[in-house]
């Protein structure tokens, strides 16, 4: 998959939040797990 080659696994998978493996409900968790989707983009 083309995410997988540029580097970003996080954005291959079928599901994003499980990709993650954050704690949803944490508010610090949801703001790194956007952090590393920001890296990956």
């Amino acid at each position: 998959m083309l995410a997988g080659q540029a580097g970003a696994p996080q954005l291959a998978g079928s599901s994003l939040k499980a990709a993650l493996d954050a704690d949803w409900d944490d508010p610090a968790a949801r703001g790194q797990a956007l952090a590393v989707v920001l890296q990956c983009l």
